[in-house]
């Protein structure tokens, strides 16, 4: 696997699932001012952070984004921003995630955020980059139906104890939902009781030419799907 160089506890820093709960741009008088600012720091902290995302470290030098730690994007204190790739971001935006399409939720203890991440980033990036008739294809499918197979059906079995539901809750948009209406104190605590729930990427969480560009920066030695056989056995052994 693919991994950062920085030694750290592997379950420190990740992205939390999280929505937008504070005003929305649209809705404040001042939003086109406070864009504007954003826009001036924006390429100031890419620079800042050498283009490195803060939660997974993956480094790129195009695609990256900026992140409000504190959700006010009315502050664009340098302090109060980072670098972030596009897939730790989305975590923190789960409505933007169920407008887009750009991923679904899966129960997966195993493995970070960003282990989830780098996995699927490099996953899509073999598919979009190898060619149609290679024997790669299929078994990359098979490793992708793994995050799904652990998407509604598993969810329904951890937290509803097999019982039938009609709540899908690989669904972003019923989390979304739900964070959103939540008061201060269970939103604060959703690193607890949403404990071993990831966001999934979909192929929707990638721009055009964005992934070509991904493989041709990292490299082909970096991208190997072998590199993750043992990851996803286990994902496997465990469903």
């Amino acid at each position: 696997m693919i991994t950062s160089s920085k030694n750290i506890d592997r379950r420190q820093c990740q992205p939390i699932i999280g929505v937008k709960r504070k005003v929305w741009r649209q809705d404040d008088e001042h939003a086109d001012e406070f864009d504007t600012e954003f826009q001036e720091v924006r390429t100031s902290v890419l620079k800042r952070d050498n283009h490195t995302c803060k939660f997974c470290f993956f480094k790129s030098l195009h695609y990256q984004e900026v992140h409000h730690i504190n959700d006010d994007h009315s502050n664009n204190s340098p302090t109060n921003l980072v670098t972030v790739c596009p897939l730790c971001h989305q975590v923190h935006h789960l409505g933007m995630v169920a407008i887009k399409g750009s991923g679904f939720i899966s129960y997966i203890p195993e493995l970070t955020q960003t282990e989830v991440n780098w996995v699927v980033r490099t996953l899509f990036m073999l598919l979009h980059n190898l060619k149609k008739d290679d024997p790669v294809i299929n078994q990359l499918h098979s490793l992708y139906s793994v995050f799904q197979e652990r998407g509604a059906d598993t969810l329904k079995n951890v937290f509803y104890h097999g019982e039938k539901s009609v709540i899908n809750l690989s669904s972003p948009i019923v989390l979304a939902q739900y964070l959103s209406l939540c008061d201060d104190k269970l939103f604060e605590d959703r690193i607890n009781s949403l404990a071993g729930l990831v966001v999934v990427p979909t192929i929707q969480a990638f721009q055009p030419k964005q992934l070509e560009a991904y493989f041709h920066a990292q490299g082909a030695a970096n991208n190997k799907k072998e590199s993750y056989e043992a990851l996803f056995n286990n994902l496997i052994s465990n469903l």
